[in-house]
């Protein structure tokens, strides 16, 4: 539910190590139009390598945070020639990877507000907060779905990154996902 703000305490460390960064709302959040189509991983995947054909960037490094580790672990699987490298931090390739239910903390009751807030400040339809999330939760029940031999075929270096008390994800997930993915 995030958007490119929830990177701001990484980005001046990341400059500062010489790298040029871009943040990149996903469709729907922050900055980003829902757009028309039926929402897919598959779908922000490709408009990540738009974005990068639009901005003439022929390849980079893609990090991610939930939906956006799906995002950047698909773009390696499906344009491995344009990712140099994926930093995935706390997301699911499969519906095996997510908990049947959250975690409940405080952190992520700040986090959801936070993302209520951000969504009302930032996007054309600042009233739309809970379509938007309806959307969300039918994504995250159907979807990914990717099996051992999809991930098996990612060709580039991978950082699978998981929190301790990740609420959403797995730890089990994120072990298989390390030894599944071959250079992660």
């Amino acid at each position: 539910l995030g958007n490119g703000d929830d990177w701001g305490n990484q980005v001046p460390a990341l400059v500062e190590g010489g790298h040029s960064v871009l943040l990149i709302d996903s469709r729907g959040r922050g900055r980003s139009s829902p757009g028309d189509a039926p929402l897919s991983y598959e779908l922000m995947a490709a408009e990540v390598l738009a974005v990068m054909n639009t901005l003439g960037i022929e390849q980079a490094a893609i990090a991610g945070w939930s939906d956006g580790a799906i995002i950047s672990l698909i773009a390696a699987m499906r344009y491995p020639d344009r990712v140099e490298r994926a930093f995935a931090y706390a997301g699911n390739m499969d519906l095996s990877g997510a908990r049947s239910e959250p975690l409940k903390t405080r952190a992520m009751d700040q986090s959801f507000a936070r993302a209520m807030d951000d969504y009302a400040r930032l996007s054309e339809t600042p009233d739309q907060f809970q379509a938007m999330l309806a959307v969300m939760d039918r994504l995250m029940h159907a979807q990914p779905n990717y099996r051992a031999e999809d991930l098996s075929r990612i060709p580039r270096p991978v950082a699978i990154v998981q929190g301790e008390f990740d609420e959403f994800i797995r730890p089990e997930h994120a072990a298989y996902l390390a030894k599944t993915i071959p250079d992660a």
